[in-house]
């Protein structure tokens, strides 16, 4: 009897340890985002595979649709680096450590180290389910995340020869590669499908040095790691390794660009195309600046040594990681603190730089796209349910030029409000139309301007250049109901990865029609087909599961390669329909007009005609000496260096230093000086006229009043002495040349603006445009202080 109690305990003890051990992975079993949904009841089939390091265990999944699609193999949390830990910490991955016997990769590892989202702030009701969803995957989080989950199509296991797949890795753009199920897309359309999680935020992209040659991007070179991981070991899942596209979305678009342009991952053969969604390298905030900056404030807040590399990076990897997520860096608004930066190995140069080498860059397929607003995200829920009125408009645009465009902030917020129209006081819902007016400009400025730069960069080196823009109505409705119906960033998503057709997804919320079903089986057709030729047009490989075909002929519609006269692109709508230069008007605005507008001094203007609206500030001169004299400060895009947008700037082969020559001025120097000639002749001659009746009429009546006039200047010696002091000082008694002080001003200077975090930390402020004060004189004053000359430039992305 006490042997079988002894057992029983033994048992209860070895079940408790086991459930203890598995603890932290068992919510991941109940609701997956996208895609396949497990179902505790039904016994799953599993398939092993054998790679480098040893042999791996995953499961035989079926899609939970109404349709018949084929299983899917799922491998979860699969190693591709070494855990960043300890003395890995701030250090590039190292290759998996091999393990004997089989493991089993049946379940999602944890994601990597981040802050959660705030759901108290959060008070529009499906945004806040969706977070509320979302937390539970981000839960579990920990350093130790360098995994990758792999999505194939089912194979036999014990067959010796393997149909190969073309491979699509998606990077993210926010949180972790495991919210994006790939079991229905890689079921579909025949692909395999890889979603990868690396180091975020401080983490993966603070440099933890204060010399500019110190290692970073981590965040990248983990990228490139899980890369080398896939091009030895997919083939063993049957993908093919020569045939690997990356897929980045948001975030994720920009570091994909990057990799695409990176002598690093280019010399290995990483990637045969490429699919930007919603983003690209030329965006404001693809590139980090002040580096040096952000380490000396992480520095100062967890109490590190500045002296040396090697000491900041020991003390930096003793800290606890809550106390690094949680150091708060003093940075404009509008701007993350951590992104990608030029460090002469993985980013050698500026990415407009690198775009410009046609070889580099042009060797790649590419995809593209965006959707209609782009920003929907920065504003407030309150400024996206009731609008915005003219202060908070102003406001918001003006903290986004100063985090883009530095000391020239409110000359770019006039020129917005006279782009897309200042709509103050004149409707009932004007507060509606001036919520429109920003989301339009920060979407245009920060991601549709440039992937339009970037689509005429690739399409000038290589015809397989694909644009798209995603504008199926219904997805918007969920956010602002009926106040404004148009695509928002991620829209598109889950109609690439197949949601539509299964109702019993993570976004439970939303309901597909049949007509949206058909949609997301076509989007899932013009993806898979890029990634198996780099041309979405390719034949169908079997018809349509939905409908029938009459409805499948209005997908018969060709997607026009992009080239930079007409910049063709595809509109993703139901129906589908092709357009022509996408919001021309406001891509001549930010891609051509502004940089003419802040061009450096002493640099040729940009090729193309020269901005109309500069003729009219030119005339009034209010902005004249702007154009002319401000110094950018690193200005986004420099104008020697722009690729315009306009159709006559692409075939210009006038030089980018040579500047356009205005014939109008002298002619209308010209007119102003032979008419003010004439007006002064004209003047003399009344005057003369005027001045020989006067002294007729006065010497008629000097000698009546001559005695007179004499004895009264004798009785009052004080009235002539008032009169000459007013004719020489005017009526307020002040000299009327004199100026004042030059201290005095600067001190009293309301164009000094300390409105961002930066300015109250550092006491740096900026100039407007509109201020009378040399604009060299400030200069000097910020010189002299210790960091101004790291913070002239507008900061990166990825907080």
């Amino acid at each position: 009897m006490s042997r079988m109690l002894r057992l029983e305990l033994f048992g209860l003890v070895l079940l408790a340890c086991t459930q203890i051990l598995t603890e932290h992975r068992s919510f991941y079993n109940s609701a997956p985002q996208y895609g396949y949904s497990r179902h505790p009841d039904v016994p799953e089939r599993t398939r092993e595979v054998r790679v480098k390091q040893g042999r791996l265990r995953g499961i035989v999944a079926q899609p939970r649709t109404a349709y018949d699609l084929q299983p899917v193999d799922v491998f979860r949390g699969v190693p591709y680096a070494e855990p960043p830990i300890e003395s890995l910490r701030f250090s590039p991955p190292r290759s998996p450590e091999p393990w004997r016997g089989s493991r089993q990769f049946q379940e999602f590892a944890p994601v990597c180290s981040q802050l959660l989202p705030n759901l108290q702030d959060e008070v529009k009701p499906v945004r806040y389910e969706y977070l509320k969803k979302l937390l539970p995957y981000l839960v579990n989080q920990s350093e130790d995340c360098l995994y990758l989950n792999i999505y194939a199509p089912h194979q036999p296991e014990g067959q010796k020869t393997l149909r190969k797949y073309p491979v699509m890795v998606f990077i993210h753009g926010e949180s972790s590669g495991n919210l994006y199920d790939g079991t229905i897309l890689a079921s579909y359309g025949n692909v395999v499908f890889v979603t990868i999680n690396f180091r975020l935020g401080i983490l993966g992209f603070l440099r933890p040095g204060i010399r500019d040659d110190t290692t970073s991007n981590f965040g990248l070179l983990d990228q490139i790691a899980a890369l080398l991981w896939l091009r030895e070991n997919i083939a063993d899942f049957g993908g093919d390794p020569n045939s690997i596209t990356l897929v980045g979305h948001g975030t994720g678009a920009i570091f994909a660009n990057l990799l695409l342009i990176s002598p690093v991952a280019n010399k290995k053969g990483l990637f045969k195309r490429a699919i930007l969604m919603s983003g690209s390298a030329l965006s404001a905030d693809a590139i980090g600046k002040a580096p040096l900056q952000i380490t000396k404030q992480v520095a100062h807040a967890l109490n590190c040594p500045t002296t040396t590399d090697s000491d900041l990076a020991l003390c930096l990897r003793g800290q606890d990681v809550s106390a690094l997520l949680n150091v708060k860096i003093h940075k404009p608004n509008y701007v993350p603190a951590f992104a990608p930066l030029i460090d002469n190995v993985v980013i050698p140069d500026k990415p407009l730089n690198l775009m410009k080498n046609s070889e580099l860059f042009g060797r790649f397929d590419l995809m593209y796209g965006v959707t209609e607003s782009e920003k929907f995200h920065i504003l407030s829920p309150i400024a996206l349910l009731h609008g915005m009125v003219d202060v908070q408009r102003d406001e918001v645009l003006r903290e986004y030029a100063k985090a883009t465009h530095e000391l020239e902030a409110e000359l770019i917020l006039s020129k917005i409000l006279e782009q897309y129209g200042d709509f103050s006081g004149f409707t009932n819902d004007y507060t509606l139309k001036n919520r429109d007016l920003v989301l339009d400009a920060l979407s245009d400025s920060g991601t549709v301007a440039p992937l339009i730069m970037t689509a005429n960069l690739h399409s000038k080196a290589n015809p397989k250049s694909y644009m798209y823009v995603f504008s199926h109505p219904k997805a918007m409705q969920e956010y602002s109901g009926q106040q404004r119906q148009c695509t928002v960033h991620g829209e598109e998503l889950p109609y690439v990865l197949g949601v539509p057709l299964d109702n019993s997804k993570f976004d439970q919320r939303r309901r597909y029609n049949i007509d949206e079903i058909l949609f997301s089986e076509a989007m899932m057709n013009w993806w898979c087909s890029f990634a198996y030729v780099g041309n979405p047009n390719i034949a169908k490989r079997y018809p349509y599961l939905t409908d029938g075909s009459k409805e499948w002929r209005q997908y018969d519609i060709d997607w026009p390669e992009y080239e930079p006269q007409n910049q063709t692109y595809l509109n993703l709508t139901i129906p589908p329909s092709t357009g022509r230069r996408y919001r021309s008007a406001e891509m001549q605005f930010w891609n051509d007009d502004v940089p003419y507008l802040l061009r450096p001094p002493g640099k040729g203007a940009p090729k193309g005609p020269r901005p109309q609206f500069l003729d009219i500030a030119d005339r009034i001169g209010k902005y004249a000496n702007a154009s002319r004299e401000y110094d950018t400060y690193g200005s986004r895009y420099k104008a020697e260096d722009e690729p315009s947008t306009t159709p006559d700037s692409t075939t210009s082969s006038q030089s980018d230093e040579e500047v356009i020559p205005q014939p109008s001025a002298p002619k209308s120097s010209s007119v102003i000086t032979m008419l003010a000639g004439f007006g002064l002749v004209f003047l003399l001659i009344n005057f003369t006229a005027f001045l020989y009746l006067y002294c007729k009429k006065h010497d008629a009546k000097s000698k009546g009043t001559g005695v007179k006039r004499r004895a009264s200047q004798k009785e009052d010696p004080k009235r002539a002495k008032s009169d000459k002091y007013e004719n020489h000082y005017g009526e307020l008694g002040y000299k009327s040349d004199s100026k004042p002080d030059l201290n005095d001003v600067i001190k009293n200077d309301k164009a000094y603006d300390n409105n961002s975090n930066f300015g109250r930390r550092s006491k740096l402020s900026r100039q407007n445009s509109g201020s009378t004060i040399d604009t060299h004189v400030k200069v000097r004053e910020w010189i002299q202080q210790e960091i101004v000359h790291r913070w002239v430039r507008s900061y990166g992305r990825i907080n």
